[in-house]
């Protein structure tokens, strides 16, 4: 498990506490996307704690999504062993769950594979809108020549941008790019170039080449690599790559390596966006 996953157990007293304070609130329900919903709560004596509470809270909303409806104190149980994710239990199989974490289930292992199986179906839920919202914004553009030459020309034109970075998704910032010869083919444009930042953040800093030939190739997003094994997506291209199978597995394991980061940031967004009144559809 990551740092960052981690919980500080000697921060769960206050939680504790938090909730004790908060015992009115049903935490299944509550919306913890908004500052304003958020602001409602008790937090007289948490005031320096709120940033670390809050964060406490979506994981245990989360826990309490996956136990049964009268068992808050198990959510704390998980939480207070630093099982705080959905990834987290269902990387492993389910019986060794079982057997690592009976104790927490008070050696009952049915619950335990409740618990397990509702955590299975909520992400595999999750994971499959990431997937559709992705594809959705990763849309395949044109890769003839000439449409090469555009995005090429354009690239030209306006050197002094780093396209790893910069904003595609605001029309204030694009249209402060230079766009005199290119005005009829903005759009596409546009969308070309955000296949081009996607493959710029997979490829080495300095193969700028590299992510041209993948975007004219008709390789668009990490997604779209990602989704075959890595053996085939080398074998299959390693023209593209100049024949360096080391360079084309590096770049699978960036597109690998980024799906899962936009992967889990999505997985957390829903966390924190979807109450439990909606995610009973998910467990279902």
């Amino acid at each position: 498990m990551s740092q960052e996953q981690r919980v500080d157990l000697g921060k769960l007293n206050a939680l504790n506490a938090f909730l004790n304070e908060n015992a009115e609130i049903d935490f299944r329900e509550a919306d913890l996307r908004h500052v304003p919903s958020i602001d409602k709560y008790e937090w007289t004596g948490f005031e320096d704690e709120k940033e670390t509470l809050i964060k406490q809270l979506r994981i245990y909303q989360l826990l309490l999504w996956i136990v049964p409806t009268d068992r808050d104190d198990l959510a704390k149980k998980l939480l207070e062993n630093n099982i705080v994710s959905l990834a987290q239990i269902v990387s492993v199989p389910k019986e060794v769950f079982i057997q690592n974490n009976i104790k927490l289930f008070d050696d009952n292992s049915v619950l335990a594979e409740q618990v397990y199986i509702r955590a299975t179906s909520l992400r595999s839920r999750i994971v499959r809108l990431q997937q559709n919202h992705m594809q959705q914004s990763e849309k395949p553009v044109s890769t003839t020549s000439i449409a090469s030459e555009k995005l090429n020309g354009f690239l030209e034109k306006n050197q002094e941008i780093d396209f790893r970075t910069a904003d595609l998704l605001h029309n204030p910032t694009v249209d402060q790019y230079k766009w005199v010869g290119f005005e009829d083919e903005k759009e596409s444009l546009i969308n070309q170039l955000k296949a081009y930042q996607r493959m710029l953040r997979v490829v080495p800093s300095d193969r700028e080449d590299l992510a041209k030939k993948l975007v004219e190739s008709g390789i668009q997003s990490s997604l779209q690599i990602t989704s075959i094994p890595k053996k085939a997506f080398i074998q299959d291209n390693l023209t593209l790559f100049d024949n360096d199978s080391a360079l084309a597995e590096q770049v699978y394991m960036r597109a690998l390596a980024l799906r899962k980061a936009v992967a889990l940031q999505y997985v957390a967004y829903v966390q924190q966006v979807q109450p439990h009144s909606r995610t009973n559809r998910f467990i279902g």
